[in-house]
């Protein structure tokens, strides 16, 4: 099979962690509404300015942050961007999105990144993608949840009418937020539901805070009438997933840990939930010490929704052909379970059922 041109399906990535490298360049570089010296702020700032001089010791000595970007190439700004192949754990992964973070604080900066995001995907023939962000983590410059979903539609849309990609968005719940503000974004972002955002999500340190902390958050998101997806399992806890499922989650992020348990695998197929695996980033993450007992074939064999996806594709520094090629070296798989793979995929999708007909035409 030639996986590059197979039609494809995305439906767990972070858009901060999968930001096109010239684009966010291009915004560092020219965005009049970003304070390099303060908004890439503080901490982040001052991080990136004394750690360039260290990586980079061929480079001029720059008397400041804005001197320094001028200077910064695409190679460069990468390193800044992609973890090592020596990453520790989950939270050293974390720190790949303080710069994106930094540089997502404007209109300007949301609509290019999305634009960008949603262009690259469309390069490697991905028919329909989810694009997940957390609205509450781009307000330092003061705008309002309705302004930081409208950028990102707008250069999700203008993707579309240059490649034809489908998108929808996925807002996101912050664990270490309190309820009060995640409540906040949630029910700003219930009114643009069927409008380009399609669904709620929880992300963040899972460990520290577990799925059933936010039982009461989602009841409310039930409520208002938003189909949500559960970061859960990611750090080895089969409860988590137990919880999720229990609580209405129609997707699973990740979900790895329920590989281990016929308990929890039985409640994912009884409830008809789908799992989002993301393999290099598990392994990345050290969710999995390897791809030897990845959950994916017995997923498969047990008929239990999956779906292969990049999660971050530039922190990662992977494509979703990429992941496909990993997960078909390592298992051998023939066509079937690449079909099953994408037509798991229109099911799992937040999308309409005419979008679904339409993805379902393109097998």
């Amino acid at each position: 099979m030639e996986l590059f041109r197979e039609s494809k399906i995305e439906l767990h990535c972070h858009l901060d962690g999968s930001l096109d490298v010239d684009t966010t360049l291009g915004i560092l570089k020219n965005d009049p509404g970003l304070d390099l010296e303060n908004l890439v702020g503080g901490v982040t700032g001052k991080a990136l300015f004394w750690d360039y001089r260290e990586k980079f010791p061929y480079k001029p000595e720059y008397s400041n942050l804005k001197e320094l970007i001028a200077d910064l190439s695409a190679d460069e700004l990468k390193t800044y961007l992609t973890v090592g192949e020596g990453c520790r754990d989950l939270m050293e992964y974390l720190t790949r999105f303080d710069l994106p973070l930094a540089v997502l604080q404007t209109e300007y900066a949301l609509e290019q990144s999305a634009y960008g995001f949603a262009m690259a995907a469309a390069r490697e023939n991905i028919r329909y993608i989810e694009a997940r962000f957390a609205p509450t983590s781009h307000r330092q410059l003061g705008l309002e949840f309705n302004q930081i979903i409208d950028a990102v539609l707008r250069g999700l849309k203008r993707a579309k009418a240059d490649t034809g990609i489908i998108t929808n968005v996925i807002v996101c719940a912050m664990r270490g937020l309190s309820a009060e503000e995640n409540l906040e974004m949630f029910k700003a972002a219930r009114e643009y539901l069927n409008l380009g955002v399609c669904a709620a999500d929880l992300a963040g340190n899972e460990a520290a805070y577990p799925a059933n902390e936010f039982l009461t958050l989602f009841s409310e998101v039930k409520k208002l009438g938003m189909p949500f997806t559960l970061h859960a399992g990611e750090c080895g806890s089969l409860i988590n997933v137990k919880d999720s499922i229990e609580m209405g989650a129609g997707r699973i992020g990740h979900g790895v840990a329920a590989g281990k348990s016929e308990e929890v695998m039985k409640l994912a197929k009884k409830s008809g939930v789908g799992f989002e695996l993301c393999p290099s980033s598990n392994l990345q993450t050290k969710a999995v010490e390897s791809l030897d007992n990845y959950p994916v074939e017995t997923f498969f064999e047990q008929q239990i929704f999956y779906n292969i996806n990049t999660d971050n594709k530039t922190v990662s520094g992977i494509t979703l052909t990429g992941e496909m090629e990993l997960i078909q070296g390592q298992f051998g798989f023939d066509e079937d379970f690449w079909t099953t793979n994408y037509l798991n995929g229109v099911h799992m999708a937040f999308a309409s059922d005419d979008v679904k007909e339409r993805l379902v035409r393109g097998v």
